[in-house]
């Protein structure tokens, strides 16, 4: 990486821009408010820290200050200007916005630049990026200013500069911010890593002040610099203020005030040419920042550039890098503020019209984010629905955040119902907040129910992207056939489409196919679903977009118990596109899935844990009943089920329950290993409530789970007379077919039926044999699986009793019983629901205390506890005090 020398110090001053225009060499006066402040520009230069943060209010001269103080640096510095103009949401979205700058200021060619914003906006590690870049350019500076716009992200972002600065002893960051963030903490001030200059220091003095009072108003008098100094407190825009009204002799009401705001505006309009030069400034302020053919373009004024000279002079704004020789010029923002608040006050068209035209020019840079909220400000909903289709491709993590959620809020019900893809938007950020996730679904519906297109990527595509649309939207209301069967109408939609712009279009499409393919998967239909996410893989030319495709590809075939499809899908997989933190991240859920499913059919459990129980998943993401389903997996296998089968059936009984659940295959396979994970626990009675919504043995999902759980309460002889029905039951994965075989030897067995038993045996061990999938063996109880192993050795099915002898774990009990309690226990029991006490029970029943006592005493030895904790616990979980 290079970074601009001379141009960028050139950028941030009021000198010449580097754009080649000639500027006016004539009065050079500071404009009211501003003068040179060498007692911060000692502070600055002599900390021996290389982290300097300038944390103070709006208008205390923090950006003034920088500009003046980069503007004094050596030419052999290189230096990087970035403005936080909007929210960030993540150390992605920054660090991504420090790459646009760079690129902007010429400091990277387009093909390194694409490079990088790509992988950092799929979750590549920013920093190591910037290491390798910055290691060989030597002394460089970045200024960050408005650093309180990272927002939440802003504890990563912190610990990003500091291991950056730590990493590479030439670096110098200094940050502006009127926000707190964690660098100010005292411990970094003590070591000497991060300085910090405050709202007291950045205050004029009395010096200064009257330098001030000279400068602007050849005043010399100490008397009136003091009062001045008291009236102010030395804050800047205070001071400019009042500067500007001694000049008139008017009087100065409350900061912040309506008046305030007017006094400003009216003084700041004051010192312009004409009305129609606060006009410009007005329709320019629109932007959070402007270039020449900007300002032209929405003020159609030719003489543009000279009122850009005249504004830097007045102290109105700065220019600073943002394309190669190609500065852009920035208000301050408290002037920006007071000609954006009037335009809009006096003017919503003129003020539409800029915001228009600004998103537009803003898209022409790159500037995703902020041009979908000024098209959304300026009423332009086509623009900003093609907007947005952008944002989703080159930001995959854009619709995993809810930093859009406060511009889509204001859109009207009206609006959304004419643009699908907008309510489509609103659904997306509301997941992603837990206070809004309940309202999320009457988005999405609105998506379903209203079938007005837009204007996207041209008719011969926009029916496919329409489609798909609404099909997803299906999803996330929680219609998962419904989706299924739009899926393969949106896919289907694709065989019109020209091979030409099939090319043009292929990142875009290979995005959308993977969410058609999930529709497809919770739908129940996994073969199509394998196929649209396999043309998703082949499509995409990016490697972080074709890993995304084949993650899903990892998840879905072992979730099937596909395996040997899992592993070669992973090993296609490009180590070098992921981002360096990929196993956290929510793109990559599906080969967590994957690879915790290949542990667990390996008898890794503990491994399996360990590749999926990291907690960065979260209740809010799609993918939870897979991963949960996974977890669940392994943790029976590791003999450790009990606690997580808690927490899970809780979650699922909230009123609320997590993304994704519902009637899907991936719940519904997670009801049956959450059934075997509370059998394994010995909880029949909470094994029963999972497995009793179906009677007439409809999911397949559910098959295995219903005949362990009928084989483990003595009931083998139902397991081998339901066992036709369960096995001709459609939706059957390899999975699951060879677990209900594997049972249903069991239940042969134990009924005396050997031949019965070597018969099913062989046909499950032809699945694992091909599939690979085994880990339904550690189901068995250990009893049953060395009976069948020695079964099969006097069979002559040798290789499949030394796959059963292979498994050592012992996490299955061979028989749950079914806890009976007596009429008076259950009356007791319930009782203990609102008391401990045997004699508040006595008194309550009319018996003696000794009475309930032995009572008690019953009930926590047919419960298998010690106290009233674990009592009520197991009694929920066998479910006791339902009747009672």
């Amino acid at each position: 990486m290079t970074t601009s020398r001379s141009s960028a110090g050139q950028g941030l001053t009021s000198g010449p821009p580097s754009n080649g225009h000639a500027r006016d060499s004539g009065d050079r006066r500071p404009a009211a408010g501003l003068v040179e402040r060498p007692r911060l520009y000692r502070l600055l230069d002599s900390s021996p820290a290389r982290v300097s943060v300038l944390r103070a209010a709006t208008g205390s001269g923090k950006t003034t200050l920088l500009r003046n103080w980069a503007a004094r640096r050596a030419e052999s510095t290189f230096l990087l200007w970035l403005t936080v103009h909007s929210s960030v949401g993540s150390r992605q979205a920054f660090w991504t916005r420090v790459t646009e700058s760079a690129r902007r200021a010429g400091d990277l060619d387009a093909d390194r630049s694409s490079m990088l914003l790509q992988r950092v906006g799929v979750g590549v590690d920013p920093v190591d990026v910037a290491i390798d870049l910055l290691r060989p350019v030597g002394a460089v500076v970045f200024i960050f200013d408005a650093y309180e716009n990272v927002g939440a992200a802003a504890t990563e972002i912190d610990e990003d500069i500091l291991r950056l600065v730590a990493e590479l002893p030439d670096v110098r960051i200094v940050i502006g911010t009127r926000g707190g963030t964690g660098l100010t903490d005292e411990m970094l001030q003590l070591r000497h890593t991060v300085q910090v200059i405050t709202d007291d220091q950045l205050a004029f003095n009395a010096d200064e002040v009257a330098e001030l009072l000279r400068l602007h108003l050849d005043r010399g008098d100490p008397v009136l610099a003091r009062s001045t100094l008291r009236a102010t407190h030395g804050y800047a825009i205070a001071l400019r203020a009042m500067v500007l009204a001694m000049s008139r002799r008017t009087v100065i009401p409350v900061a912040g005030s309506d008046d305030w705001n007017r006094l400003v505006a009216t003084d700041l309009a004051s010192v312009l040419p004409d009305d129609s030069a606060a006009e410009f400034v007005a329709l320019t302020s629109v932007a959070p920042y402007v270039d020449l053919d900007l300002a032209v373009g929405l003020t159609a004024r030719s003489d543009a550039e000279e009122l850009l000279e005249l504004l830097e002079r007045q102290g109105f704004g700065r220019w600073i890098p943002y394309a190669y020789r190609h500065p852009v010029f920035q208000y301050v923002d408290s002037v920006r503020s007071a000609f954006l608040r009037e335009l809009r006050r006096r003017d919503v068209g003129a003020y539409r019209r800029s915001a228009g035209r600004t998103a537009q020019w803003l898209v022409g840079y790159g500037d995703h984010e902020l041009a979908f909220q000024l098209a959304l400000d300026a009423a332009d909903y086509p623009l900003a629905v093609r907007v947005y289709l952008d944002l989703l491709r080159i930001y995959p993590e854009s619709y995993l955040t809810d930093r859009l959620l406060r511009p889509l809020n204001s859109v009207p019900h009206h609006v959304l119902c004419a643009h699908p893809m907008l309510a489509f938007a609103l659904g997306l950020a509301r997941l992603t907040d837990p206070v809004t996730r309940g309202t999320a679904r009457d988005a999405f519906a609105i998506a379903v129910e209203h079938r007005a297109t837009s204007p996207i990527a041209g008719p011969d595509i926009d029916g496919f992207i329409n489609l798909s649309l609404r099909a997803v939207s299906r999803r996330f209301v929680g219609d998962f056939n419904g989706s299924a069967r739009e899926s393969l109408a949106a896919t289907a939609k694709l065989g019109g489409v020209s091979a030409d712009r099939l090319d043009e279009l292929r990142e875009p499409i290979a995005m959308i196919l993977r969410q058609l393919s999930f529709s497809l998967l919770q739908g129940g239909q996994p073969d199509a679903a394998v196929a649209v996410l396999s043309r998703s893989a082949s499509l995409s030319r990016l490697g972080s977009t074709r890993n995304y495709a084949l993650s899903y590809l990892v998840g879905a075939h072992a979730f099937a118990g596909e395996l040997p499809r899992a592993r070669a899908a992973l090993s296609q997989i490009d180590p070098a596109a992921w981002p360096r933190d990929h196993a956290s991240i929510y793109l990559n859920a599906m080969t967590t899935v994957g690879e915790s499913l290949l542990h667990s059919d390996a008898m890794e459990f503990d491994r399996a844990v360990g590749v999926i129980d990291r907690g960065w998943y979260t209740e809010t993401a799609e993918f939870w009943p897979l991963l949960t389903a996974a977890l669940l997996v392994a943790k029976v296998g590791s003999g450790e089920a009990l606690a997580q089968t808690r927490r899970v059936q809780s979650v699922l009984d909230a009123a609320l329950p997590p993304n994704g659940v519902g009637d899907n295959l991936a719940t519904r396979t997670l009801h049956g290993f959450l059934a075997i994970a509370w059998l394994s626990a010995g909880r029949a009675g909470a094994a029963e409530r999972l497995l009793s919504g179906d009677h007439d043995d409809g999911r397949a999902e559910l098959a295995a789970a219903r005949a362990l759980h009928l084989l483990l309460t003595g009931s083998a002889g139902q397991v081998i007379a339901r066992l036709p029905g369960w096995l001709a039951t459609a939706g059957h994965s390899v999975r699951s077919k060879a677990a209900t075989l594997t049972f249903g030897a069991a239940a042969a067995l134990r009924t005396g039926d050997g031949s019965m038993a070597v018969s099913l045996l062989r046909r499950a061990e032809e699945l694992t044999a091909v599939h690979g999938v085994q880990v339904h063996l550690a189901w068995l109880p250990i009893d049953d699986r060395r009976a069948l192993a020695e079964l099969c050795r006097h069979a002559g099915a040798t290789s499949i009793g030394e796959r059963l002898d292979a498994v050592t774990v012992d996490v299955m009990p061979a028989q749950v019983s079914q806890i009976a309690l007596t009429g008076r226990e259950s009356v007791v029991l319930a009782a203990l629901t609102t008391t401990a006490s045997r004699e508040e029970i006595a008194r309550r029943l009319q018996v003696s205390a000794n009475t309930v006592k032995t009572q008690i005493r019953h009930i926590y030895r047919k419960l298998g506890v010690n106290d009233r904790a674990a009592a009520l616990r197991a009694a929920i979980e066998h479910q006791l005090l339902e009747d009672s």
